[in-house]
């Protein structure tokens, strides 16, 4: 069976998943060999709030939760819900580490494009976080529009899921 490797930041396609499907589930279950637990680090409703882009990178309020890790690589799979209610544009996303001490991913993050209003939209991103030490990490999601406002409210559902990859 052939190593499946990931780098940090590599952007996992559901071709990637397919293609290597064999090598990372066995049929009955999550291969041993390549990965050793899941954290639901946090996940649910949001409450109602408006981001405002001259605010710069918010917290959303409810969305985080504590990562705790035995350290090496993680796969993290972010999953946000949000919309815009007066022009179209960026919302760019991130999730503050350790109360600020670290971002991932760096800066203002991932960003996507939203050109439809008062209709909640939907991203999922799934990446490799390479080499975190061992320990335990508050996490909180950012969120930030590029103009006007972004918004969520109780149709909004965010989560975020760190699976721990074999060292």
């Amino acid at each position: 069976m052939a190593k499946i490797h990931f780098n940090q930041g590599d952007l996992i396609r559901a071709s990637d998943v397919n293609s290597n499907f064999d090598e990372i589930y066995d049929g009955t279950g999550l291969d041993a060999n390549a990965i050793t637990k899941g954290n639901n680090v946090f996940g649910g409703v949001c409450s109602s709030q408006t981001i405002s882009a001259a605010a710069g990178m918010t917290n959303i309020t409810g969305m985080s939760g504590t990562l705790v890790t035995t350290g090496g690589d993680l796969l993290m799979i972010l999953s946000v819900n949000c919309y815009k209610n007066t022009n179209s544009g960026k919302v760019f996303v991130r999730l503050s580490i350790n109360s600020g001490a670290s971002y991932w991913p760096d800066g203002t993050g991932y960003f996507f494009y939203i050109n439809t209003l008062n209709e909640h939209n939907s991203f999922t991103w799934t990446r490799i976080l390479a080499g975190l030490a061992a320990g335990s990490y508050p996490i909180q999601l950012q969120m930030q529009a590029a103009n006007d406002n972004v918004l969520v409210n109780a149709d909004d559902y965010e989560f975020l899921t760190v699976i721990e990859l074999k060292k």
